[in-house]
């Protein structure tokens, strides 16, 4: 597999507060005023970030004064900066497709410290947004199923798992497997749609009910070529803005055909899932225009993804939790049952949300297999 660098040659634009501006290569073209309050918040979020244990978010020492609270509620009470206040809009609904009414401000804090900080969490250059990948990430996932073989087994959902002193049993309609354990990596609410025997422990219930999954639509959009470089935009975007928070020049190495990618976000991608994709090309095609003049309206091709839709996973990119959750029942996050362990990127410590951080929690829950293996083996002997 190789990587692409993220295109950010050239002008961003900014529509946050009521202005548009112009910036280059990640400058937003705030004025002073705004920068140096934006710089003020940020490094307060970082500062309150920091008091955050990775492993147990719980046992902060302000958790419950955080957990009571959502994020909306500490933006509004820090800030009255029109454009700061339309920078966070824009960063929560990109970064955890919900609003900012909805979330806990320590799972917030959690979060930003999960991805090592504001700034590392939401960039381009030496951050998360850093790299795509040639291939593309569906290229990734058939690539490695193409190595395990006949032990990917498609179409055959899981309806049921039971386990006793003796091991454990998963049931679909293609049959029944029988293991020793078991390793459950679908999203979160998800995960509760399935029967155990015996049931789940309540409060682990409580939290699969309580951490609902993200809402967002992704979108591409294809021109003959990358016209808005002639321009000289980079093709990124931030706004606060609906439908779309922002989006990114999507252009392949060799310079066409011109492409943008970006998403529907949060209350957006609610109200626009389940429509005919027609409708949300026209919505998008509209904003591009707006941003790029005409040559925006003659796209040749528009592709999206309506996650809300897709009946395994309800949502993208990962569960979501709001006030008084990970104070109450959040250490159930990652604690086995019985022979099932948990995976999938809600349940890591480190890059939660992210590729990052699926792949680190199936290294945590075959590592929690194998200390039940050692155990036995030692026992024995």
């Amino acid at each position: 597999m190789h990587t692409i660098p993220q295109f950010i040659e050239g002008k961003d634009i900014a529509e946050l507060g009521g202005r548009r501006t112009t910036g280059n290569r990640e400058d937003l073209g705030l004025d002073a005023e705004s920068n140096a309050e934006m710089e003020r918040i940020v490094g307060e979020l970082n500062r309150l970030s920091e008091e955050v244990p990775l492993e147990s978010p719980w046992t902060a020492a302000r958790a419950d004064e955080f957990d009571n609270m959502t994020a909306d509620d500490w933006f509004r009470a820090n800030t009255q900066n029109k454009a700061v206040l339309g920078f966070l809009h824009y960063f929560m609904v990109g970064i955890f497709t919900c609003e900012s009414s909805q979330l806990s401000f320590l799972f917030f804090l959690f979060y930003v410290r999960s991805g090592h900080n504001f700034q590392d969490l939401l960039g381009v250059k030496n951050a998360a947004q850093a790299f795509r990948i040639k291939e593309t990430m569906h290229g990734l996932a058939a690539s490695i199923a193409r190595e395990l073989g006949p032990a990917v087994v498609l179409n055959a959902p899981v309806t049921a798992i039971s386990q006793d002193a003796t091991g454990i049993t998963v049931r679909s309609g293609k049959g029944d497997w029988h293991a020793d354990h078991a390793i459950v990596a679908v999203p979160l609410p998800l995960s509760v749609r399935i029967a155990y025997d015996p049931p789940l422990p309540p409060e682990r219930d409580v939290l699969a009910q309580r951490m609902p999954m993200g809402s967002v639509i992704k979108w591409w959009i294809a021109y003959e070529t990358p016209f808005w470089r002639n321009q000289g935009f980079n093709g990124s975007t931030v706004t606060d803005l609906p439908p779309s928070a922002g989006f990114y020049d999507g252009t392949p190495p060799k310079g066409k055909p011109g492409l943008l990618v970006g998403f529907i976000e949060a209350a957006s991608a609610i109200r626009w899932t389940g429509r005919p994709r027609a409708e949300r090309q026209k919505l998008i095609t509209n904003r591009i225009v707006d941003f790029f003049g005409p040559q925006g309206a003659n796209p040749i091709d528009y592709e999206d993804q309506d996650w809300p839709a897709e009946v395994w996973s309800r949502g993208c990119y990962a569960a979501s939790v709001g006030p008084r959750v990970l104070t109450t029942v959040g250490r159930f996050l990652r604690e086995p049952f019985g022979r099932i362990h948990w995976a999938g990127t809600e349940t890591s410590s480190v890059w939660m949300g992210y590729v990052e951080g699926a792949v680190r929690s199936e290294e945590r829950a075959a590592e929690e297999v194998l200390a039940q293996y050692k155990q036995k083996m030692a026992q024995k002997t």
